[in-house]
């Protein structure tokens, strides 16, 4: 009776690592899926916004550049 025990005990923690391994490989394969997935997620954004940033940049350097000249003609205007 005693092996019988012993060998179910045995089986059930053969069993048992198998299955610890196995959950613990498709964990890492989802964190590494996951990881991933956020890369390509990230580049996809920043080839989507990278040119809209650039444009919205350039627009405020144009737009103060064009306040500026504004205000030195109205300090021109006001000087005469």
């Amino acid at each position: 009776m005693e092996v019988v025990i012993g060998a179910a005990a045995l089986v059930l923690t053969v069993v048992g690592w198998f299955v610890t391994c196995r959950l613990a490989k498709a964990k890492e394969r989802e964190i590494t899926r996951r990881a991933d997935q956020k890369v390509h997620i990230d580049m996809q954004l920043a080839q989507l916004y990278g040119p809209i940033h650039g444009l919205l940049l350039e627009n405020d350097r144009v737009r103060q550049h064009v306040h500026s000249c504004r205000l030195s003609c109205c300090k021109k205007q006001i000087t005469k």
